[in-house]
């Protein structure tokens, strides 16, 4: 009963402009908008997602009441799960509160996540005015994905 999330983020530009001193960072502004994102905000999301993550075992153990788990082997040796459930869940209050807070805390990740990308973006834009580079930047694809 799980979607996972695994968020990393890379923070190794950020470390090198600390390491060289992130007081040379002249704007007040940019500098705390900095180290906000990178010292909190990256920090506090990641927190949040990997807590959810660690009290999923207890969830399985809960489930574990109610469904057998087993991996079965297709004839391509493909490894499946094979779930079915001991007795009937249709009605059962607390598998429908299990489904209400798995899907309640991935909506959270999912905002939390998509907040976080908006104020990246923001930020970026902030940098990009300062460095005075907008100009420069904007024939080059912002994602790895997007049409070069």
């Amino acid at each position: 009963m799980s979607t996972g999330f695994q968020y990393i983020y890379h923070k190794g530009a950020y470390e090198a402009i600390k390491s060289t001193g992130i007081d040379k960072i002249s704007n007040d502004s940019v500098r705390l908008l900095l180290t906000d994102m990178y010292d909190f905000r990256m920090q506090r999301a990641q927190n949040f997602i990997e807590n959810d993550q660690s009290i999923e075992i207890s969830r399985m153990e809960f489930l574990n009441k109610f469904v057998d788990f087993d991996i079965r082997k297709l004839p391509n040796g493909q490894a499946v799960p094979d779930i079915k459930p001991r007795t009937s869940i249709s009605g059962n209050k607390e598998i429908a509160m299990l489904i209400f807070e798995k899907m309640s805390n991935n909506g959270e990740a999912v905002g939390r996540l998509e907040n976080l990308t908006q104020a990246c973006e923001r930020l970026l834009k902030i940098l990009d005015r300062e460095l005075e580079i907008e100009d420069v930047l904007k024939d080059i694809p912002q994602n790895d994905w997007q049409d070069r």
